[in-house]
C-alpha cells in the first residue's frame, strides 16, 4: 500500500520531457519466424533492412543520451550491421535494448553478443517444448542459445528479460518459462496479453481466468526467485489493487495528470 501511495505521488509531480527518453528504431522488419500474433504480413508492408545511411540520420538527431531499443515487427539480428548499429549507438553514450525471438543461424553470433555491450537482451519466448511451434518457437537450439548468453555474460551484462505471450489454454507453457527463466540466470519474465487485432481467431483468457493465472505465476517466480513483470497487475492485487481503483478515477478527473508515467518493463 505505502508503494502505491509513494508511486502515485511521484506520477502526480512528474513533468514531461523537452524530448523523448525512450527512443524504438525499427531496424528490420523481416524475420525468420511467423508467429500468428504478428501483423507483418496482414499489414502488407514491404519487408527490408534498414539502410545505414539512413540509421545513422535518425541517431545522430538524438543528444540526450536517450535508451534505444532497436526492434520492431523484425528481427533485429538479421540486419547485416545490427553489431554495427549497437557499436554507434553506444559509442553516443546511448543505452541499447533488443528483443529477439532468439532463433540465431549464424555462427559466432553469440559471443558478438555478449562482446557489444548491449544493456538488455529480452528474448520472446511462448514456451519451451517444440510442440509450442504454434505460437512461434521451432527448435530446442533455442533455448540452448539463451541459456548461454544468460551464463557466459560478464559482470551480469546484458540484462537477460524472457517476454512471454499468454495464449489461452496455455497457462502451463507459461509457467515452464518462469521456471526455465530462473533456472538459467534470467533476470525478469514480462508477460504480455494476445493482441487479437490482426489475429481474432486466438484465444486469450478472460479476466478472472488471467487473475488466477497471474497469482499462480507470481507464486511460482517467487518460489524460483526471479522477477515477475505483468502490466495489467503492475499496481499490486486485492486491497491495494482495490483502492488504486478507487483513487484512479478521482485522479483523472482534472484530465491534469497522466497515471501511466512510470516506467514500464
Amino acid at each position: 500500500m505505502l508503494k502505491l501511495a509513494l508511486d502515485t505521488v511521484k506520477r502526480l509531480g512528474y513533468r514531461l520531457p523537452l524530448k523523448p527518453r525512450q527512443v524504438q528504431i525499427e531496424i528490420t522488419n523481416r524475420c525468420n519466424m511467423d508467429c500468428p500474433m504478428c501483423p507483418r504480413e496482414v499489414l502488407n508492408i514491404e519487408l527490408e533492412h534498414m539502410e545505414w545511411d539512413k540509421f545513422i540520420a535518425v541517431v545522430d538527431k538524438l543528444k540526450e543520451r536517450e535508451n534505444i531499443t532497436l526492434t520492431g515487427w523484425g528481427e533485429p539480428f538479421l540486419h547485416p550491421r545490427i553489431f554495427d548499429m549497437i557499436a554507434f549507438c553506444k559509442q553516443r553514450g546511448h543505452r541499447v535494448m533488443i528483443t529477439s525471438n532468439g532463433l540465431f543461424s549464424k555462427e559466432g553470433i553469440l559471443e558478438k553478443i555478449l562482446d557489444s555491450e548491449i544493456d538488455e537482451l529480452t528474448f520472446s519466448i511462448d514456451g519451451i517444448e517444440d510442440n509450442v511451434v504454434t505460437h512461434g518457437h521451432t527448435s530446442n537450439k533455442v533455448y540452448d542459445d539463451i541459456k548461454r548468453v544468460a551464463q557466459l555474460r560478464n559482470n551480469k551484462k546484458p540484462l537477460i528479460r524472457l517476454q512471454a505471450t499468454l495464449h489461452g489454454e496455455c497457462e502451463q507453457d507459461l509457467y515452464d518459462v518462469i521456471r526455465y527463466g530462473a533456472s538459467i540466470g534470467c533476470d525478469a519474465v514480462n508477460v504480455g496479453r494476445v493482441d487479437r487485432k490482426y489475429a481474432p481467431n486466438l484465444k486469450r483468457p478472460g479476466p478472472e481466468e488471467e487473475e488466477r493465472i497471474f497469482f499462480e505465476a507470481d507464486r511460482i517466480a517467487n518460489e524460483c526467485g526471479i522477477r515477475l513483470d505483468w502490466l495489467q497487475y503492475s499496481v499490486g492485487t486485492g486491497i491495494v489493487r482495490f483502492f488504486y481503483r478507487l483513487l484512479r478515477r478521482k485522479l483523472h478527473q482534472s484530465g491534469k495528470y497522466c497515471l501511466k508515467t512510470f516506467d514500464y518493463t
